[in-house]
C-alpha cells in the first residue's frame, strides 16, 4: 500500500516506541510526496504505537509473572523482595524504556500494607527513594547510572508511598496516634 522506502521510514521513526512532534511532521511531509492523506498516515501510526505498547504490557505480565503478590497473602512481602525483584526486572532488560516501565508496573502492583508496623516499615524504608540524588561529576560510572535510575523512578515511588498514605489513613481513621505518624510521613513526602 505503501512505498518501501516510507514503510522504512515508519518503521525507523516508531522503533523506539513514540514519535515525536518533528518526526511526525517528516513523515507527513513524505507521505504527501506520495500523494498519502496525512489522516490516513495518523491512524496508521496511532495503530502501530498502540500494537507496540500492548506487546511491551504483555511481555512485561509475562517477565513479572513469577511475582506473586496477592491480597491473600499471609504474610505482607517485605520491602527487601521488593527491592531484589525490581534490581531483577533491572539487569534482565536491557532495553531502559522497557525496563523503566517494567520496574514502574511492578512498583505500583506491590500490595499495600494494612498492619500499622508494617506500614511505618514500608514508608521509613521507601520515602528516601522518592527524594532525587545529585549528579556527581566524581565516582564510578556505575554509581552515575544507579543515580540516574534512582531519578527517573522517584515519581514511581512517591505514588506508591502516597497511596500507602492514604490506603492507611482510611484504615487507620479511628486511631489519633497512627493518623499523626501518616502525616509525619506524608509532609516528609510533601502531599
Amino acid at each position: 500500500m505503501y512505498s518501501k522506502e516510507l514503510e522504512e521510514l515508519i518503521d525507523h521513526v516508531l522503533a523506539d516506541g513514540s514519535i515525536t512532534a518533528k518526526e511526525r511532521e517528516v513523515l507527513h511531509h513524505r507521505a504527501a510526496s506520495e500523494g498519502i492523506d496525512a489522516d490516513e498516515l495518523d491512524v496508521l501510526i496511532d495503530g502501530r504505537l498502540v500494537k507496540e505498547q500492548q506487546a511491551q504490557e504483555k511481555s512485561l505480565k509475562e517477565q513479572t509473572a513469577h511475582v506473586k503478590w496477592t491480597d491473600e497473602q499471609k504474610d505482607f512481602p517485605r520491602v527487601s523482595e521488593l527491592l531484589e525483584v525490581l534490581q531483577h526486572v533491572r539487569r534482565s532488560t536491557s532495553d531502559p524504556k522497557l525496563c523503566l516501565l517494567r520496574m514502574k508496573s511492578t512498583l505500583s502492583r506491590f500490595p499495600v500494607p494494612n498492619e500499622q508496623n508494617e506500614i511505618v516499615q514500608f514508608l521509613t524504608l521507601c520515602i528516601p527513594f522518592t527524594k532525587k540524588k545529585r549528579k556527581s561529576l566524581f565516582g564510578s560510572k556505575r554509581k552515575k547510572e544507579d543515580a540516574d535510575w534512582h531519578n527517573k523512578m522517584t515519581g514511581a515511588w512517591k505514588d506508591k508511598c502516597t497511596e500507602v498514605i492514604l490506603e492507611a489513613r482510611l484504615e487507620h481513621i479511628n486511631d489519633e496516634q497512627a493518623l499523626r505518624v501518616f502525616d509525619e510521613y506524608a509532609q516528609q513526602l510533601g502531599i
